[in-house]
């Protein structure tokens, strides 16, 4: 049991001698044996070492360099040079633009930024040029020509400008903003079929764009087709709000102008609820008295009335309406004061002098009556020829008599904005016809109207 129980002590063989003494058989030592194994791994584990450290170094210094280079492509660069300048950031544009400086390839891209830019700065010339250039390249050439289309109409050089967006269009019949400039420089000289038929291709081309509706409504507006205007003016606040593209200032017109067509076409509850949410004017409260009156509201018609002539004395319609109000009141005395107030605003007004002869015949001064009788008359004629010649005009737009024939009835009306559209229009057919350059020259802001060129 005791042998049994015992641990047997370990055997240790003695190496054997060979016949030149060395030893064999023997166990390496623990220092030997790791340095017999861990030599070769320890002769190269600098240079593995190295390795994996230049890789770890490579792959991110290498990822940094091609996201750089992607990011800063020409292409890129330009793209961006583009958003910014339609955000009116122009610092960034001209950062981007130096990206592309230098480049051959991207020259005409250079060239567009850059003529923007120069705009930016009122160096039309300049700009010009630089749109020529960029017109050469397929990347450019339809931004350019638009531009350069929008910049000569700017100037008054229609036939260019006109020249520069119809070339751009048969690039690209889809360019919504040459459709948009050519349909405002057709509305400006006249040519109102045509410019209906580009601002609706506008507005088809481009959804969110108001800009459209707005030019439409002061067309149909013009004919007297207010209901097709009221809904180009809907169109227009709907299109603004929902894209964000519609300033406060030109929501309120835009509010006022679709009031006083519900007024004028004898819907003064509309009128009212569309006043809802418009900042009380002169004008505002002018158009809110005309719409109590004419639902018989006397009391409330008075006193947006007053409101709107403390605001504005001369608010023209608030005159005109403060004389009625007075009429019904049998206050002729007011109402004297308050039309002759009126006309000294408007002299040709047809329906300010019929309710003057109104007044004066009601006070028995028949001689001073029949003369703002016989005025009425005279410029009910003329409105009555203006009407049908825009009819006229509206068939065949470019007849240079037709449009002198309108300048000059516009003029006596007292339309003076008109008139000057009708002789600019004569201008662009016959450059030199003396008597239309002379009516423009004389109306106000003529010196800026006579630089109509061909």
């Amino acid at each position: 049991m005791d042998a049994l129980n015992e641990i047997p002590e370990p055997v240790l063989t003695t190496p054997a001698v060979d016949s030149s003494g060395e030893r064999h058989g023997d166990l390496p030592s623990a220092d030997s044996a790791y340095a017999s194994l861990a030599a070769p791994i320890q002769r190269n584990r600098p240079v593995r070492r190295r390795w994996v450290l230049w890789v770890l170094l490579a792959l991110p210094l290498g990822c940094a360099a091609y996201g750089f280079a992607y990011f800063n492509r020409p292409t890129v660069a330009y793209r961006r040079a583009l958003k910014a300048l339609g955000q009116d950031d122009f610092d960034t544009a001209r950062y981007e633009l130096l990206r592309l400086r230098g480049l051959p390839e991207f020259d005409p891209h250079a060239s567009l930024i850059n003529g923007i830019l120069l705009l930016q700065e009122q160096k039309v010339d300049n700009a010009l040029e630089e749109f020529r250039l960029a017109s050469d390249h397929t990347d450019t050439r339809v931004l350019a020509l638009t531009l350069a289309g929008r910049t000569l109409l700017g100037q008054r050089q229609f036939v260019r400008g006109e020249r520069a967006l119809l070339m751009a269009l048969q690039y690209d019949p889809n360019m919504a903003e040459a459709h948009f400039a050519l349909g405002a420089a057709y509305c400006d000289f006249g040519d109102f079929r045509r410019s209906l038929m580009h601002l609706e291709k506008a507005a088809e081309l481009a959804p969110p764009d108001p800009r459209p509706y707005q030019l439409m409504a002061e067309i149909h507006q013009k004919f007297g087709k207010d209901e097709l205007a009221i809904k180009d003016l809907r169109e227009f606040l709907r299109r603004g709000t929902d894209s964000a593209r519609l300033s406060p200032r030109a929501r309120q017109n835009a509010l006022l102008d679709m009031a006083q067509l519900q007024s004028k076409l004898l819907r003064p509850q509309e009128a009212i609820d569309t006043l809802k949410d418009v900042e009380e004017s002169a004008d505002s409260l002018a158009v809110l008295a005309e719409s109590q009156f004419a639902s018989g509201n006397l009391e409330a018609a008075r006193d947006y009335v007053d409101r709107a002539l403390r605001l504005d004395p001369d608010e023209f319609e608030a005159l005109v309406l403060h004389g009625r109000l007075a009429m019904e009141a049998k206050d002729a005395t007011s109402a004297l004061d308050s039309l002759n107030r009126a006309l000294r605003l408007r002299p040709r007004n047809p329906a300010l002098h019929h309710l003057l002869s109104q007044v004066l015949h009601a006070e028995g001064r028949d001689d001073l009556a029949e003369k703002h009788t016989k005025e009425h008359e005279y410029l009910g004629e003329l409105t009555g020829e203006y009407d049908e010649l825009l009819g006229s005009a509206r068939d065949e737009p470019w007849n240079a008599l037709t449009c002198y024939r309108l300048g000059l009835l516009a003029e006596r009306l007292g339309m003076e904005n008109e008139a000057a559209g009708w002789y600019r229009a004569v201008l662009l057919v016959d450059p030199g016809h003396l008597n239309a350059r002379n009516h423009l020259s004389n109306l106000p802001g003529g010196v800026a109207h006579v630089g109509v060129q061909p």
